[in-house]
């Protein structure tokens, strides 16, 4: 039997009409670009720094303003390493590690300034009685 025109055949028998899916292709990773590295240590600073920022700003100001100083003081040591780490991978995280920095610093100053009315207040106390 001869195609009708148009040059459109028939489908077999049995499958719908209409256009066929095209078949899978296999997955191929390198598609795309390659997955970039992470800087861990920047990543750390900057959520160290974010909760020493809420706790010693928060909590900072009712009298607990100690429980800043840890993730501050690591934040300010991981966004050090993380700034290392980002010249050595060529710039990945570095405003990461920066930003922790700061964010560890705010919110470890909190935490310093009770210590030191703690201290002062310690000592006042101490010389009156």
């Amino acid at each position: 039997m001869p195609p009708p025109p148009g040059g459109f055949t028939p489908p077999p028998p049995g499958q719908p009409a209409g256009f066929a899916p095209p078949p899978a292709q296999p997955y191929n990773p390198s598609i795309g670009g390659t997955a970039q590295q992470q800087n861990g240590m920047a990543i750390a600073s900057l959520i160290c720094g974010i909760i020493s920022v809420v706790l010693g700003l928060c909590f900072g100001l009712f009298c607990l303003g100690l429980v800043g100083l840890i993730p501050g003081i690591v934040a300010l040591v991981t966004g050090n390493l993380g700034l290392r780490k980002a010249d050595e991978m060529g710039g990945t995280g570095k405003g990461l590690a920066i930003a922790g920095m700061v964010l560890g610093g705010i919110g470890t100053v909190p935490s310093i300034v009770w210590l030191v009315l703690l201290g002062v207040s310690a000592l006042t106390n101490s010389t009156t009685s």
